[in-house]
């Protein structure tokens, strides 16, 4: 009778987790994000409607301004971000975006 090992419980939870893709400087664009100091909260609504919509505005309202917004949002689309403001793009407008992408 053979034992197998369960999964480690350290990567089970990862497994779907984006990963950033390969060639990613972490720190190089996030250093220079206007983003950088606020509460992460703003930029991760937890719905999209009532008050959340004003958090919504609010955070696309600072990536209007960043210097680095076209790298936040390529790190979003090919790392798949599936929630929160990348870029001043919200989930569902990434997904568009994606979609755009593939079909070119």
């Amino acid at each position: 009778m053979s034992i197998t090992a369960s999964p480690d419980p350290a990567t089970r939870h990862q497994r779907g987790r984006p990963r950033p893709a390969a060639g990613y400087d972490r720190a190089s664009w996030r250093e220079s994000a206007a983003c950088r100091f606020l509460d992460t909260e703003l930029f991760f609504p937890i719905s999209k409607a009532g008050l959340a919509l004003a958090q919504i505005r609010e955070a696309k309202a600072v990536c209007e301004s960043c210097p680095v917004r076209p790298s936040c949002l390529t790190f979003a689309l090919d790392t798949h971000q599936g929630y929160g403001i990348w870029g001043g793009y919200d989930e569902d407008e990434r997904w568009l975006l994606l979609r755009q992408r593939q079909g070119s």
